[in-house]
């Protein structure tokens, strides 16, 4: 590796990566992480009790960082894409960081990328646009998994701008994933039968051959009646996900998240939310048999098998993954499981005061006798 000296002391390289770490709102321990190091040896960096020399280490922390590399000493340098090859390395690399769950290096990665594409106007190359649609779609799964839900703009903005491309080159397929996309943050937002209203348009319009369009938009169409506590009407487009996912194995692209795995884990929280405890055990087993195993699915299936616990009433045993499922959504800066681990506290702070109540009226009921 060839390297060169840097411009400025290590102190004030140091100084540099703390004051953008703060601006982006992560702790040490969150980007220590994502660079695969202790938050002890950051910690060193920052101060300047440890000299960072590595120029691909630093490069990598001004990807992470979103910040020019001139401002830790390097030489300026920028990565023009403007191929089909170029983008879909860009669209691959973002997805294997978010199926090993370095959610924070994934959109800095893809933030990074759309900052070197270079698309002119008149480019009618189908292929490019096909790709750089793509690339909108997974750049918003990237935002959905690290934005707020107060920050939906973020993540909507992707799936609108992969709306305009598929719709200019004419590809239903790609336009119905967009929508649906779209329609999902719509009912993460809140807005359930807009969303509600929308999945079910594009259910009648997606091209009956386009067997992934289709079964996506079952899934997340299941999720929205769910959502809006219409059981029946899940059950009915979950079921459609499930016959859909069993006639299409071969691998998805690496921006569309459905398989039968997702299918069966969508099941596991929705049917313990139910009272159907051993629907939601037989999800939970087949969704560990179809899911690949990484990162991102092992977080998703433990909170799942969390929720399913709590909802059987197994508060204690549940805890400890609770607990586990916590420390690693922080520490990987998953906002939307981050999210659903509130959801469930205000839950089990519900169940509290239900049992409160209970004890308090059966208290009264008893000292009220007389008896003892």
């Amino acid at each position: 590796m060839t390297t060169r000296p840097l411009k400025y002391p290590p102190s004030a390289v140091g100084q540099v990566i703390r004051a953008h770490r703060k601006a982006r709102g992560l702790t040490q321990k969150q980007l220590a992480s994502e660079l695969g190091v202790e938050a002890r040896t950051l910690r060193m960096y920052e101060n300047g009790e440890r000299t960072l020399e590595n120029i691909s280490d630093l490069r990598r922390i001004a990807n992470l960082l979103e910040i020019d590399p001139v401002e830790l000493g390097l030489a300026a340098s920028r990565h023009h894409i403007s191929t089909v090859a170029q983008v879909q390395e860009g669209i691959e690399r973002a997805a294997m960081l978010i199926s090993q769950a370095c959610f924070i290096e994934a959109q800095s990665t893809i933030d990074t990328f759309f900052r070197n594409v270079i698309h002119h106007t008149n480019n009618n190359d189908i292929a490019f646009l096909s790709a750089l649609a793509q690339a909108h779609c997974v750049a918003g799964q990237t935002h959905a998994i690290t934005r707020r839900t107060r920050e939906a703009e973020y993540i909507l903005i992707h799936f609108q701008k992969m709306a305009q491309i598929a719709e200019a080159i004419n590809d239903l397929g790609l336009l119905s994933v967009a929508y649906a996309y779209q329609a999902d943050i719509k009912r993460r937002r809140g807005e359930k039968a807009q969303a509600i209203h929308l999945l079910e348009q594009l259910a009648e319009s997606i091209p009956p051959a386009n067997i992934p369009a289709r079964g996506l938009n079952a899934l997340l169409l299941s999720r929205a009646y769910a959502s809006n506590e219409d059981y029946t009407s899940f059950e009915r487009e979950i079921g459609r996900a499930e016959e859909l996912a069993h006639t299409h194995l071969t691998p998805n692209p690496p921006f569309l998240f459905f398989s039968l795995g997702f299918v069966y884990e969508e099941c596991v929280a929705i049917y313990a939310r139910m009272g159907k405890h051993e629907k939601s055990q037989k999800y939970l087993q087949l969704a560990q048999q179809f899911l690949p195993s990484n990162n991102l699915c092992n977080m998703l299936l433990t909170i799942d098998r969390a929720e399913m616990m709590i909802c059987c009433g197994d508060i204690l045993q549940a805890m400890p993954l609770l607990i586990e499922v916590a420390h690693l959504a922080q520490m990987y800066s998953h906002q939307h499981l981050i999210e659903r681990l509130y959801r469930l506290q205000y839950y089990l702070d519900d169940q509290s005061l239900l049992m409160r109540q209970a004890s308090r009226n059966l208290g009264e009921l008893l000292h009220g006798s007389g008896e003892y």
